[in-house]
């Protein structure tokens, strides 16, 4: 069920729980609810708008993909202004990313907002939050997939059942 972004535009809130957001893209692990299509159509900024825009934000994934610490598994995507791609290409490099240009054929990946997403690999990330500041003070990235603190709830569904952490 897709909720219309506009939604946003009428309310302060969306509700009370957002009740299903799957972990999506590299990190995707067989079986989730996810097509292709919404895939492509990722915008890392409407995701973090509607997860602040919630009470309580849950978070529903398989027994894949809980790590001990994040960037262990998977790469940042890292939503930027197309025209400063190349500079915080640099920024996140002199962070100690390994830095790729999110790509469908030969084309720059476009978000919903018209920006590119470069896929960030940091390895295991030891402070969290502050790579998180340090990327939300560059005027060229609008947003990154590091939502720190918007999780209230993680569901993990497992062969034995779902195991319920609150965060």
């Amino acid at each position: 069920m897709a909720a219309p972004i506009e939604i946003l535009d009428c309310h302060h809130h969306v509700g009370d729980v957002r009740s299903f957001m799957p972990l999506t893209g590299d990190d995707d692990a067989p079986g989730a609810a996810v097509t292709a299509e919404q895939e492509a159509r990722l915008a890392i900024m409407d995701a973090g708008g509607v997860a602040q825009a919630t009470r309580r934000q849950v978070i529903v994934v398989d027994a894949s993909k809980p790590s001990p610490r994040l960037g262990t598994r998977c790469h940042v995507p890292v939503e930027v202004i197309r025209f400063a791609w190349r500079a915080e290409r640099e920024h996140l490099q002199a962070l100690g990313a390994q830095v790729v240009l999110r790509s469908v054929g030969a084309d720059p990946f476009l978000t919903d907002e018209g920006n590119w997403i470069l896929d960030a690999d940091f390895g295991p990330i030891d402070d969290v939050p502050r790579l998180a500041a340090l990327l939300q003070a560059r005027a060229g990235i609008v947003e990154h997939g590091l939502f720190v603190g918007l999780t209230h709830d993680l569901l993990i569904a497992g062969p034995d059942g779902v195991e319920h952490r609150t965060l």
